[in-house]
């Protein structure tokens, strides 16, 4: 299980693993509203990973974590 926070966010997130499994590589993807992928990222062995968002228009966003077994979807908000 993941978490995700600030959210909502000005500018930097954070993904955080939660569960008593965890994963060695993580797939994250981001999506806009109109599910156009705006950012992907892989990672290993992390139990944290903050994300840049400065540079994206404020509004709701998608973040998708896979670990190869398991998917789940954020709701992210981008504040100014």
């Amino acid at each position: 299980s993941f978490k995700i926070y600030p959210n909502p966010t000005s500018g930097l997130f954070t993904l955080e693993q939660t569960g008593q499994f965890i994963a060695e590589t993580i797939q994250a993807e981001i999506y806009g509203m109109r599910g156009e992928k705006v950012l992907t990222g892989e990672f290993s062995n992390e139990l944290k990973h903050e994300f840049s968002f400065r540079d994206f228009p404020t509004g709701i966003y998608f973040v998708k974590i896979g670990t190869g077994k398991y998917v789940e979807t954020f709701k992210l908000v981008k504040t100014r």
